[in-house]
């Protein structure tokens, strides 16, 4: 097409819709009718104005016949007809956005033209549906818990990021820039607001204007910024040693998805500024190691030892003077593979000094830490300065240097040599073949976990200390694909699958790493006779108040009597027609129906707990219950939140298990709950249990029995399904680890450049005896994508893809005991080269190619 030509066609297209060719390309989502310009050319494959996906068959006929040219989003050539005919039949490809097809005669001059719009977004199609299924459920896990999005308002320009933790959204960022346009916003929110030394916040969010707890804490060593008139704070996790080399792998993630260089090059000195504060700030660079340091804390999480808690008045993320440091190897790898992404940002700013700097560094950063902790099967959890570290502290019987932590599976992706990386996998296929049996699986944050002075924050088996987590799936997962253990990664993708069907498709983010047997324990069951002062019937009777004061047809009346066992607890419940009408305590300040606000009970026992069965209604519940012991002291807990629910439809809570449930002729589902009050003197002699009602409200706090335990027991509802879910981390960080492992790692794209310019592809598809799968990855924020259908048959392999760029480097996982006869690509023969990975051969061989190309091997 000669310069006039292409003017014409970009008129043309400014014209229709108030649409130009460039604005399509920005937002590749516009849907542009299909119509010839002179009413020639029809296109019969599809309905029109409907967007055509790559690798589409497109079949677009003429009334003339004529030579058919097509181009792609970019206006690039990529198919054109066989001599002069009447139809062309092509798939569609190259770069998304407006696709354009032009017929002319044999002089050259344009008969007609038409175009299409192509579009597509990240999904798997296989055969059985598995990995389909597994993407999807991702992907709801990853927007089900908050929302895909929050935004928050600074300086006159609103952010929008996946978690308002620069942590959490970096870890999110992975997996959701396949999913969502809106990355830049993340990164631009703390490099705005980055403080003057260099040091980013941890994260940002609302509060009121009047100083809180946080402010106490943090002010003193700036570490907390308040920020639009007071309404938002930006706070630091002082012991966090993490933020800044996640700040740079923000800014890499952002652009590799976006494109944006411009962006990139603006914003490269915040993140070398980020990593100068990290390697030299006092809090935070060992002057013994040359390395990063932390206090004592599991793994990257952000709390301390209890021996160190001490120091800092018991706020568990500070640091100070006294502070003993020492080296957590994750909080070095990270780095390290932030140095990588910043020599290769600088580099391709023409940066090349620095960038090659940085290169240096990230190896001599890599060889001191590989002489300190690697131990030859995993890196050592934590090295303290100080070498009579572990004496002072008390963590049991535990071995801190044959502990395996979190940032094992996070070295894997940050630059692990192969035998790092063989260690680190065997030691995790160890673990599975010694953890506890009902474990979910091996993916635990740190195992064994500490049996001392974590317990605060994280009890044994729990959260960070022995939870079970899918981020070390994920990272594990994407580790086994790059290293030969392709079926090792399938199955921990199976695994993950299955337990999200469990959990009604939803993968949660940690698991308990042992499921313990709850306790069964003495009880005694407290009559009510005394104190009672309410009917489970809802009319009431003279001085008598009904259950809820709503009549009889809304009451608890069918609940059983006598000694009863709920959820394994005995308890007494009061029969009304024995007593005068009064089966229960209800406690409330609405005095128009003859309620109490407070009441008391004589115990002179002893007890571990306190198992209330009660429930709320008419409106939000705060009561508070004190135990008053026969020395005079006590001990208050405050009933709301977690330790009580609505007795219509009652729902599980972390401390209200719902025990007992009926209907009434106004609802079909009515209950009540256990909480069990933990008694924290159970050495002392209770002499009395008051109670004490919302005040200024009309609330009801409906309480049918109380019990006693000698022993904390484990809580369980009726539903044992989430019996296994533990607390702590947000989901989508790690469902975003198991994404990223399912599209880079299982799928096999990997971004060379940006945009999918040039793409590395290594589909493993072999692994898991699916014979043909279509996949598709796409940066929604600049519409770089590849698309790829996968066919396997008995003695042949066929893959047909098309993308973004022109180059492409090429992987293909074989089938074992097979030998490869030839390559084609295009129907022409290609060279190739066999490459070992274990026990795993791969083909491998590059294209460059515009449009659709066609890969065929011979076994």
């Amino acid at each position: 097409m000669n310069h006039e030509s292409r003017r014409n066609f970009l008129k043309t297209t400014s014209l229709i819709s108030g649409i130009g060719f460039s604005s399509f390309a920005q937002n590749p989502t516009v849907i542009f009718p299909i119509e010839s310009q002179n009413g020639k050319l029809i296109i019969t494959s599809h309905e029109k104005g409907q967007v055509i996906k790559p690798l589409d068959v497109v079949t677009i006929t003429t009334t003339e016949a004529g030579y058919f040219f097509i181009r792609d989003g970019r206006f690039r050539m990529y198919r054109k007809g066989e001599g002069k005919v009447s139809s062309i039949t092509f798939r569609a490809g190259g770069a998304l956005g407006n696709h354009f097809c032009e017929l002319r005669n044999n002089n050259g001059d344009r008969i007609d033209s038409i175009y299409f719009s192509v579009n597509c977004q990240t999904e798997i199609i296989d055969s059985a549906g598995i990995y389909k299924e597994l993407l999807q459920t991702l992907y709801w896990s990853m927007v089900g818990e908050f929302g895909e999005m929050s935004a928050y308002r600074l300086n006159g320009r609103i952010y929008k990021v996946f978690v308002g933790w620069l942590r959490d959204h970096t870890h999110t960022l992975k997996a959701m820039k396949y999913f969502n346009p809106n990355l830049k916003d993340g990164f631009d929110l703390y490099a705005n607001n980055q403080r003057e030394d260099g040091m980013i916040w941890d994260n940002i969010a609302p509060r009121t204007k009047e100083p809180n707890w946080w402010d106490s804490v943090l002010t003193k060593d700036n570490f907390i910024k308040k920020v639009e008139n007071g309404t938002y704070e930006l706070k630091r996790q002082p012991i966090e040693a993490d933020v800044e080399y996640l700040f740079v792998q923000c800014l890499y993630e952002s652009w590799k998805a976006t494109g944006d260089n411009a962006w990139m090059r603006e914003n490269l000195d915040s993140a070398i500024k980020a990593v100068k504060y990290l390697t030299t700030d006092t809090f935070r660079w060992s002057q013994k190691y040359q390395l990063v340091k932390r206090a004592f804390t599991i793994d990257t999480w952000n709390f301390k030892h209890e021996y160190d808690t001490k120091a800092t008045n018991g706020a568990s993320m500070l640091i100070n003077e006294k502070t003993d440091f020492g080296i957590m190897f994750g909080d070095n790898t990270g780095l390290i593979s932030a140095y990588r992404m910043l020599a290769e940002m600088l580099l391709v700013s023409g940066r090349k000094e620095e960038g090659n700097y940085f290169k240096q560094e990230a190896k001599n950063i890599q060889d001191r830490l590989d002489k300190l902790a690697w131990n030859g099967q995993h890196y050592t959890h934590f090295i303290p300065e100080d070498p009579q570290f572990f004496q002072k502290r008390n963590i049991g019987k535990t071995k801190p240097n044959e502990q395996l932590s979190l940032s094992n599976a996070y070295a894997l992706n940050r630059g692990a040599t192969h035998l790092q990386a063989l260690g680190i996998l065997n030691e995790y296929q160890k673990v599975r073949s010694e953890m506890p049996k009902n474990s979910v699986a091996e993916w635990y944050n740190i195992y064994p976990p500490f049996e001392h002075g974590f317990q605060k924050d994280a009890k044994k088996w729990e959260f960070i200390n022995g939870g079970v987590s899918t981020i070390v799936a994920g990272e594990l997962a994407h580790g086994a694909f790059q290293h030969g253990y392709e079926t090792y990664g399938v199955d921990i993708l199976n695994r993950t699958l299955n337990l999200a069907r469990k959990h009604d498709d939803y993968l949660h983010a940690t698991y308990k790493g042992e499921i313990t047997e709850s306790k069964t324990g003495n009880f005694t069951p407290i009559s009510l006779a005394k104190s009672a002062n309410a009917d489970f019937a809802g009319k009431g009777s003279q001085g008598v108040p009904g259950w809820n004061g709503d009549g009889e047809e809304n009451d608890a009346s069918n609940i059983p009597l006598g000694q009863h066992s709920f959820l394994g607890i005995p308890f007494q419940i009061t029969d009304p027609l024995d007593n005068a009408e009064k089966g229960c305590i209800v406690l409330s300040d609405d005095i128009e129906k003859d309620y109490q606000i407070s009441t008391a009970l004589l115990i002179s026992k002893k007890a571990a707990t306190i198992c209330l069965l009660h429930a709320h209604s008419k409106g939000d519940m705060i009561g508070m219950l004190t135990i008053r012991y026969s020395d005079g002291s006590t001990f208050t807990d405050y009933i709301h939140g977690d330790k009580i629910g609505n007795w219509w439809f009652p729902q599980d809570k972390a401390n209200f298990k719902v025990a007992w449930f009926g209907k009434n002729k106004k609802s079909p589902f009515v209950g009540l709950g256990i909480t069990q009050i933990i008694n924290p003197n159970p050495d002392k002699t209770i002499l009395s249990i008051e109670l004490f009602g919302m005040k200024n409200s009309t609330s009801r706090w409906m309480i049918a029995g109380i019990t006693l335990g000698d022993s904390v027991i484990e809580l369980k509802g009726k539903d044992t399904s989430k019996d296994d879910l533990s607390f702590g981390i947000p989901d989508r960080w790690g469902a975003a680890a198991v994404t990223y492992a399912l599209l880079e790692g299982l799928a096999g794209v990997k971004d060379a450049t940006t945009m999918f310019e040039r793409v590395k592809l290594s589909p493993r598809w072999e692994s898991t005896g699916e014979k043909e799968v279509s996949v598709t990855v796409k940066y929604e924020a600049s519409g770089g994508y590849i698309t790829y259908q996968y066919k396997h048959t008995d003695n042949k392999i066929v893959i047909i893809y098309t993308g973004t760029g022109t180059l492409a480097d090429i992987e293909i996982l074989l089938p074992q005991h097979k030998k490869t006869i030839s390559l084609r690509v295009n129907g022409n023969q290609k060279s190739f080269l066999i490459n070992k990975i274990e026990k795993s051969e791969y083909l491998t061989f590059s294209v460059d190619s515009l449009g659709v190309n066609r890969i065929e091997i011979e076994f």
